[in-house]
């Protein structure tokens, strides 16, 4: 996804509450992504529906994983993008619960 993001892409986390932690520019949510993935290296990111209406779309997700314990986790979640040129320019990210 991270090839799908332009350069100048914001991104608003859903973390921490209320209004989440914002990146700016690609490489910074790719760091943030990676960041994820090492923490939890088995975490499973899938899209459950995707519906995109002009400039924007609206990706419903979950992503389960385990912790070092071996607790498992699961979130679930909505993303709304906001296109430009064939690339995403901003990203707001909120989860339930």
């Amino acid at each position: 996804m991270i090839d799908l993001v332009s350069d100048q892409c914001v991104f608003e986390n859903n973390s921490p509450a209320p209004n989440g932690k914002l990146y700016q520019g690609k490489e910074a949510i790719a760091q943030f992504r990676l960041k994820i993935f090492t923490q939890w290296p088995d975490a499973n990111n899938k899209i459950e529906d995707i519906l995109g209406f002009d400039l924007r779309c609206k990706m419903l997700w979950s992503c389960n994983w385990s912790n070092d314990s071996g607790n498992k986790g699961r979130l679930r979640g909505v993303e709304i993008c906001r296109l430009q040129d064939g690339t995403i320019h901003e990203g707001l990210s909120y989860v339930k619960g």
